[in-house]
């Protein structure tokens, strides 16, 4: 009878662990969705953000830029080297900046919905 249970607990938590991986896929393809509906309508182009995030950290020199969803909203991500890694957000509708945090973005975990 033991197991039987056990047997029981194992399919559970398959059952558990695998519908969270279900999830998480399900989760990465609305914001892949999201992602490219964002930049369809972006007024701003990679470039044009780039040269913002430049702008914003005087000195520093963009090394990676792409376009992720932040905060449920699409953004550029820009990382521009100065004085270590500074992470540009860039407004793909407006080209304002909004948000530069040190480091480089997600580098702390792989939850990207607590950023401002």
């Amino acid at each position: 009878m033991p197991m039987k249970n056990l047997t029981s607990a194992v399919l559970a938590a398959f059952i558990l662990f695998g519908g969270v991986t279900l999830a998480s896929a399900r989760d990465d393809d609305n914001d892949d969705a999201k992602a490219r509906a964002a930049l369809q309508n972006a007024k701003v182009t990679l470039s044009q953000a780039i040269a913002v995030a430049e702008e914003k950290v005087p000195g520093g020199k963009a090394i990676g830029a792409g376009f992720d969803i932040v905060n449920g909203a699409g953004s550029y991500v820009v990382e521009i080297d100065k004085d270590g890694i500074q992470t540009v957000f860039v407004d793909p509708e407006t080209g304002n900046v909004l948000k530069v945090m040190t480091g480089e973005w997600g580098a702390d975990d792989d939850d990207d919905s607590d950023e401002d």
